[in-house]
């Protein structure tokens, strides 16, 4: 009887494949950026000690993020927003809303080194590589990076395809697999009512990046 259930653990195991270990993200969804719940999530401390600056402490100091006038005006000065701490990274994230555009920073909780980023984030499995995406106020789309752990950039594109003015496609539920490479969803916008979906991984050719399969799409 041990005999079988042992065997059993192991066919379990053969068809179920290797697990695959899921990329990291870091987003900000909160509707209230000044509930005391989300500044609650710094783990050395985070406040506001003026109606325009944030305070996020690191485990050996602490960063102070100053809005810039003109202060409550749509589309104008700089505002800082405390969003969440990630543990698996170890990094908060900070959003900006900059002149009209939603984008972000990452704070080191042990060393208080920042990085760019932006409203949201992915990192891979083994925090080598991570992904931003930043909303330009008024674009259909969203503007996407790659960086290295040392926050250098090493890819940018955009969520949406134009042809002549016309959204052709757009990508979504960006994410890593387990090679490290970006994937996403790929539909074409016109002409498909059913918007089929078709999973795009970025590939480097030689010293630029493309979305594989290449799909074409129809016009307006």
């Amino acid at each position: 009887m041990k005999h079988q259930l042992k065997l059993t653990a192991i066919l379990m195991c053969i068809l179920s494949g290797p697990i695959m270990a899921k990329d990291i993200e870091i987003s900000c969804d909160q509707d209230d950026y000044q509930n005391p719940h989300v500044l609650a999530q710094a783990p050395s401390g985070a406040k506001r000690i003026k109606p325009h600056t944030l305070q996020v402490n690191w485990q050996a100091g602490k960063h102070l993020f100053k809005d810039k006038p003109p202060f409550d005006e749509p589309l104008s000065g700089r505002a800082w927003h405390y969003c969440t701490f990630n543990p698996q990274t170890g990094q908060h994230l900070i959003l900006a809303e900059d002149e009209g555009m939603f984008s972000g920073e990452l704070l080191n909780e042990r060393t208080g080194k920042i990085l760019a980023a932006g409203k949201s984030v992915r990192v891979t499995p083994d925090l080598s590589l991570y992904f931003s995406s930043q909303q330009p106020s008024g674009f259909d789309g969203e503007e996407w990076k790659i960086f290295n752990a040392e926050g250098k950039v090493l890819w940018q594109g955009l969520s949406v395809v134009e042809d002549n003015h016309s959204i052709t496609a757009e990508y979504n539920k960006p994410h890593w697999n387990n090679a490290n490479k970006l994937q996403a969803l790929h539909s074409c916008t016109i002409n498909n009512p059913l918007l089929k979906t078709t999973l795009v991984t970025l590939e480097k050719i030689k010293n630029s990046y493309q979305w594989l399969p290449q799909i074409k799409c129809p016009r307006s």
